[in-house]
């Protein structure tokens, strides 16, 4: 089975999960760099480029530095994802979808209209997507697939602000003007984390296949968000979230 991997966004977490991910994808693989930003020399004190790599695209940039150490086929799309960019449900197209399960969606953007873009696609086209963020000190990252919509596995149901929050994107143009403009600061151990966090998901629910293994009665451990702070490293799982939905009905 072939796999195409959408790494969206590739700057402070995306240039930190690729260099895991080439090594972890099968030669037949395919992943594709989504960004349209070009790197700066602010970037470099976070992001994972070389010197050299100041003034390219972020995507352009990641994918020449990894080409050749990839056993995987790599490919840069210099322009931010968005919905109506693309249809994973046409088999026809040049993304090679075959199947909805060789489908994975990274969102590693820093904003939540793009990853209110990325669990849009998921509901769509049935494929499933991991998405880390991270503040100065902070990151996580979950899990999500079409089966959970709605449910209490949904970001949206226990991130609400992923559907209100409007700040940050550079494809909506009510979230790129004034404050929204400036970039906040993060620490590279936030990237690093977040990146971690993404790359501990798909090994459980995608690549190592023990997700899928797990019996019925066991499901409620399966680790669906995965985050730390400065003082702590927490694993929320399926029932953990079930249970806290619970709770706040009956408040």
């Amino acid at each position: 089975m072939s796999r195409n991997y959408h790494v969206i966004g590739a700057g402070g977490v995306g240039s930190w999960l690729l260099p895991a991910l080439v090594k972890l994808a099968n030669p037949q693989d395919n992943i594709y760099l989504w960004d349209g930003d070009t790197l700066e020399p602010k970037n470099m004190d976070r992001q994972l480029f070389s010197p050299s790599d100041i003034g390219s695209n972020k995507a352009e940039a990641l994918m020449r530095k990894y080409a050749q150490e990839a056993a995987c086929n790599l490919y840069a799309k210099n322009e931010y994802f968005t919905c109506s960019k693309v249809d994973l449900s046409d088999s026809g197209n040049y993304w090679l979808r075959h199947d909805k399960d060789e489908v994975v969606l990274f969102g590693c953007a820093d904003n939540h209209p793009s990853r209110a873009e990325i669990l849009h696609v998921c509901d769509r086209d049935g494929v499933c997507s991991i998405i880390g963020g991270n503040g100065y000190t902070d990151a996580d990252g979950y899990y999500y697939d079409a089966s959970y919509e709605g449910t209490p596995c949904d970001p949206r149901v226990y991130y609400p602000e992923i559907l209100t929050d409007r700040t940050g994107s550079p494809v909506h143009a009510d979230g790129c003007t004034g404050e929204a403009q400036k970039e906040t600061p993060q620490l590279v151990l936030a990237n690093m984390w977040a990146a971690a966090h993404m790359l501990h998901l798909l090994w459980y629910h995608v690549l190592g296949g023990i997700a899928e293994s797990l019996p019925e009665d066991m499901k409620e451990h399966m680790p669906m968000l995965s985050r730390n702070s400065a003082y702590m490293f927490e694993t929320v799982k399926k029932g953990d979230l079930d249970k806290n939905q619970e709770a706040r009905t009956l408040d």
